[in-house]
């Protein structure tokens, strides 16, 4: 399984920027090492710890919801393949409490997308895909945006209805789709052909990249994305790491 760069490094660093849960830390959590990834309109959150697991430690997905942990637990029951699993990630959260994530199993190494709503866990599978799936938004008509990994490359995903659309940036080698409003306005994030990062939102086909002002060349990056248009993420800039929001114009 090839790993990229560009999610791993989202990933890294969007947990790095995260929110830390203060008293509210998720219980398990080895050294308050708990991240906020999602949070709806009922202000139920998404996200991650790093706790132990058949006598190791690994990440775990939970939501948050008035002081209580659920799906907390150290496999998803739902996939075999998970039983000795490396981690567990939840991102997207919309306002039914339907969750979008992903999985490595270290069984093949391979990303797993999913979808858990009720404790029901449905996979996704990019049918382009041959490394892997990798879940991150999802909106209230539950529609799916992610990344994928084939022999060629990374690429973004729209999934609706068990449909898939693929999200390239044009000129882009590496696109990560992470988060999807409802009216599907989608923000993510792309590699260059230079290396270098960018945020973007795609809408209609048409692609708007951006770049805070005050970044570091090729170190902004998109995370989440609201009805009005509003773009949430980070950037890399001479004071370090920094959260932004960008209001369209």
């Amino acid at each position: 399984m090839k790993q990229s760069s560009l999610i791993g490094g989202i990933a890294a660093m969007a947990g790095g920027c995260s929110l830390l849960l203060g008293a509210s830390l998720a219980p398990a959590a080895y050294r308050g090492a708990t991240y906020a990834y999602g949070i709806n309109n009922a202000g139920d959150v998404s996200g991650s710890f790093f706790g132990p697991a058949v006598g190791q430690f690994f990440t775990h997905g939970f939501v948050e919801s008035a002081e209580v942990y659920t799906n907390t637990t150290p496999v998803l029951p739902a996939f075999p393949e998970a039983t000795t699993q490396e981690t567990d990630n939840f991102f997207g959260l919309n306002d039914s409490g339907d969750v979008a994530g992903y999985f490595i199993d270290n069984v093949s190494d391979t990303y797993h997308g999913f979808v858990e709503s009720g404790g029901v866990y449905t996979t996704l599978t990019d049918p382009a895909a041959t490394y892997g799936t990798v879940a991150l938004g999802i909106n209230n008509a539950d529609n799916v945006v992610g990344t994928f990994y084939d022999a060629s490359g990374q690429y973004g995903f729209f999934e609706s209805g068990g449909i898939y659309t693929t999200l390239t940036v044009p000129g882009a080698i590496a696109t990560v789709a992470s988060g999807i409003n409802d009216t599907g306005e989608v923000a993510g994030t792309f590699e260059d052909a230079s290396g270098e990062d960018h945020g973007f939102v795609e809408s209609g086909g048409i692609y708007t990249i951006l770049d805070d002002p005050a970044a570091f060349p090729g170190m902004t990056f998109a995370e989440g994305i609201n009805d009005a248009g509003d773009v949430a993420g980070f950037f890399g800039g001479a004071s370090g790491y920094q959260g932004f929001v960008a209001t369209p114009i």
